[in-house]
């Protein structure tokens, strides 16, 4: 992710590859397990380190004012991101439901991504 972080290109290949390669190879990413926390209550999470560090590192490059920034994957950051390439990226076949899941994770509406989906 560091390297990613740093040139768009990087950065669109490694969401290629968490897409196509990692959410199909990690069940744990779609599950949720419960855990005791010591503040005394149960906290349902989901037990997959990597999407935790995607959700909440800066690894995702966004040119300002001709600088790179890093910044969080978030619906705004990643749509800069991935541009026209978005459809391709997230709802070509068998990409579609790993795409889905792991944009609902980043922020994304359900709904807003199926009707998109569907007007594709």
């Amino acid at each position: 992710m560091g390297r990613a972080s740093q040139v768009p290109d990087r950065a669109r290949l490694f969401l290629k590859f968490l897409v196509e390669v990692i959410c199909k190879r990690d069940a744990a990413w779609k599950t949720e397990i419960t855990v005791a926390c010591s503040c005394g209550t149960q906290h349902r999470i989901v037990p997959a380190e990597w999407l935790a560090k995607i959700k909440c590192d800066s690894w995702v490059p966004v040119e300002k004012e001709q600088v790179i920034v890093q910044r969080e994957a978030n619906q705004e950051n990643i749509n800069l991101l991935v541009g026209a390439d978005f459809e391709a990226l997230f709802f070509n076949g068998e990409n579609s439901k790993h795409g889905l899941d792991l944009l609902e994770h980043l922020g994304y509406d359900r709904l807003d991504l199926s009707i998109k989906k569907t007007l594709v």
